[in-house]
């Protein structure tokens, strides 16, 4: 799917924000049209920009500098705008080309009239871009956060039902097990990670699961385990509330494969902790869990949009005590005092899922995401220097050339290897990438 990026040259630090967004999107697959990539000394502009009807979307970076300049329909943006309401009058109703979004000023500053009653992402806050980033994607991709569910059956008014009107009964059964299992989780987590926990307390908690059991043995059928990735999905969405918004990516059938039962359950006691330990520290109103898969490894990323350190050694300790699970497995995790950053590497073994896991050596749990990701994009044929731009639209620190280059000296030195060529082929060797 090819995506037009629409907007108007303002100040330097303006196109630096479209540039970085463009390098971001580019990263999680968006196959964009940007002049920047595209237009090059003797290329013609009036193609370039023609090719907005081709696109199956359009991106509008709305700013205090573009509006003018498309209502006067003057330079660049002018032509292109002109191209782009042509195209929305048509379908002015149902428009799903065309994704407005509002960087600076507000929408009698920025907004042009023809867009004034159109709903945009409102980006101006960069304390949330990670959030309203996530909700430009799912627009893109067309994978809203919220859908409308399949229209149910009229309920039986004779059942019994819960406080969410929902027959308890009626829960499918391979959703009967999480619900129990995440349940039982919460509660075991509250205990290991609160010294104090008081027992009046407690029981209220175990007498909640114990009635959703009781309530659901009233179906006969045999529970079965959904897919893992969906209980994955499952345990994490449990700790939303209207206060905390939870989005996960990256998180599919294919990314676990073939699992071990065993690895499961230490999965979900990890990325348990982890909710449990933070909810506690309470600061964020959003967070969001990426995973990723590189050859027998996955990559899982927590991040929040917290500000600041925090001086809770509980949630230190805790914090700690959780690294030693991941270490019991094999992986390493790595996470900093500002609480808002947890990196997570976890090693897999599709072909022998009986291995002891706390005794894996394997080279590859030497290098951070940090280390897997710059070889990676070397791997991929990016150069060297354009590495920080990179890095820097993922969220990955360090991002400057500097350290990328002190990083990829020192992995060389330590395997003995001549060039930058020979430990791209060491990775693919060991099977990282």
């Amino acid at each position: 799917m090819k995506v037009f990026l629409h907007y108007s040259w303002d100040s330097e630090a303006h196109k630096e924000w479209v540039l970085e967004l463009a390098n971001r999107l580019t990263a999680d697959g968006v196959d964009l049209v940007f002049d920047r990539y595209d237009l090059h000394v003797g290329s013609n502009n009036l193609h370039f920009m023609e090719k907005i009807e081709a696109c199956q979307k359009v991106v509008l970076v709305m700013s205090k500098g573009y509006k003018p300049k498309v209502d006067s329909r003057t330079g660049g943006a002018g032509y292109e705008y002109q191209i782009i309401t042509s195209e929305i009058a048509v379908k002015m109703a149902s428009n799903t080309k065309c994704i407005p979004v509002l960087r600076d000023g507000d929408s009698h500053s920025s907004i042009p009239v023809l867009l004034q009653h159109f709903q945009y992402i409102d980006m101006r806050d960069d304390k949330k871009f990670e959030q309203l980033y996530l909700e430009l994607l799912r627009a893109i991709y067309g994978k809203p956060l919220v859908t409308r569910p399949e229209l149910g059956k009229k309920p039986s008014w004779e059942n019994n039902f819960t406080k969410d009107n929902k027959n308890i009964s009626d829960v499918k059964p391979k959703q009967a097990h999480d619900i129990i299992a995440n349940s039982l989780y919460r509660v075991l987590a509250e205990i290991e990670n609160d010294a104090e926990i008081d027992r009046e307390k407690l029981m209220q908690s175990l007498e909640t699961v114990y009635k959703k059991s009781k309530d659901m043995s009233r179906d006969s059928a045999v529970l079965t385990a959904p897919e893992f990735h969906k209980t994955i999905d499952m345990l994490l969405l449990s700790f939303q509330n209207d206060k905390l918004l939870i989005t996960t990516s990256g998180n599919d059938a294919s990314l676990w494969g073939s699992v071990a039962k065993q690895f499961e359950y230490e999965v979900k006691a990890i990325l348990n902790d982890v909710m449990v330990i933070m909810d506690q520290h309470g600061t964020s109103s959003h967070i969001h869990w990426r995973f990723e898969r590189m050859r027998d490894i996955i990559l899982v990323s927590y991040g929040n949009n917290s500000r600041g350190k925090t001086t809770d050694l509980s949630v230190v300790n805790s914090l700690k005590s959780t690294k030693q699970k991941v270490n019991s497995i094999g992986g390493k995790m790595d996470f900093s005092p500002v609480f808002n950053e947890i990196r997570i590497q976890l090693p897999l073994n599709t072909n022998n899922q009986n291995v002891n896991r706390s005794k894996i050596s394997d080279d590859s749990l030497e290098f951070s995401v940090f280390d897997i990701t710059i070889v990676e994009l070397l791997s991929k044929g990016v150069l060297q220097k354009d590495i920080p731009q990179i890095l820097h639209s993922k969220n990955l620190k360090p991002s400057t050339l500097s350290s990328v280059e002190k990083r990829l000296n020192s992995m060389r030195e330590k395997h003995s290897l001549k060039s930058n060529l020979e430990l791209v082929a060491f990775f693919k060797d060991i099977g990282i990438i």
